[in-house]
């Protein structure tokens, strides 16, 4: 009887393996050889409650930097600093036209952005 119960266990733990992994499969969210990160809002003063507004990014080996903020906006004005030498790209992200050229060296970059509502988020990318 002891001996049902752990293969019936080892049946249901196989059987749960099995299913979850075709949904990890097709949730990859790194495909090739992309980094993504997320930004997030600068701490401004007197702010009593975080905010969940946040800007996911996604980066590609081609030096390009696409954005995707989980709240409406017409404009992303970006800029990414190297972190030790201070060499600055700038671009402009819009909704049809989410995407700005970026670094392709390796190094320690600060992405900042500002909406066209004046909230400011940053992060930093590694390469």
């Amino acid at each position: 009887m002891k001996v049902f119960k752990i293969i019936r266990n080892l049946l249901l733990v196989i059987t749960l393996f099995g299913l979850s992994l075709p949904t990890a499969i097709a949730n990859d969210d790194n495909p090739g050889n992309n980094v993504n990160g997320t930004l997030t809002p600068s701490k401004g003063k007197n702010k009593r409650v975080p905010s969940m507004e946040r800007i996911a990014y996604s980066y590609t080996y081609e030096g390009e930097l696409t954005f995707t903020p989980n709240f409406p906006y017409t404009a992303l004005y970006v800029t990414v600093e190297e972190e030790t030498t201070k060499e600055t790209w700038t671009g402009v992200a819009t909704p049809d036209n989410p995407t700005v050229s970026a670094p392709d060296e390796s190094g320690t970059y600060v992405i900042t952005t500002v909406t066209d509502q004046g909230k400011t988020f940053s992060g930093f990318l590694y390469l």
